[in-house]
């Protein structure tokens, strides 16, 4: 009977080490800086009088950052973040994306965040609506 308290105080012992042990190694993990990346959501703004979404707009933008572990972590769990407006008209000029307006933006707005680089590849579609004659 002796070794069976012996058994589970001992398997209690080495349970409360690697959990004592996975604890300290991940608090350390998140004090280092990492770069990589990241899917932040974006709220794609047209004026609707004129123009309509051919397609549906992507939620999120992939960013490549580089961060401490804490701040890409809330990230990661979306904590206080807030989608950024983004005016297509900006975006896209003669159907190519504008990396530098879009990296300037998010720069800007992520301020606890280093940006490297926007991973969109193409704005998203859209048609000119015919404009209404004033008799209409």
């Amino acid at each position: 009977m002796a070794t069976s308290t012996t058994s589970k105080h001992q398997w209690r012992t080495i349970l409360l080490c690697m959990g004592g042990a996975t604890l300290f190694w991940l608090l350390n993990a998140l004090n280092k800086v990492y770069t990589t990346d990241i899917k932040y959501p974006v709220h794609f703004v047209i004026d609707e009088s004129k123009v309509a979404f051919t397609e549906v707009p992507p939620t999120s933008v992939a960013l490549e950052v580089t961060g401490g572990g804490w701040r890409l972590l809330r990230y990661l769990l979306r904590l206080d973040v807030q989608p950024i407006a983004l005016p297509v008209a900006r975006v896209a000029r003669r159907g190519r994306v504008q990396r530098k307006y879009l990296l300037a933006l998010f720069d800007k707005k992520i301020k606890d965040l280093k940006v490297h680089r926007v991973l969109l590849d193409e704005a998203p579609a859209v048609h000119k609506l015919p404009q209404k004659s004033p008799g209409d």
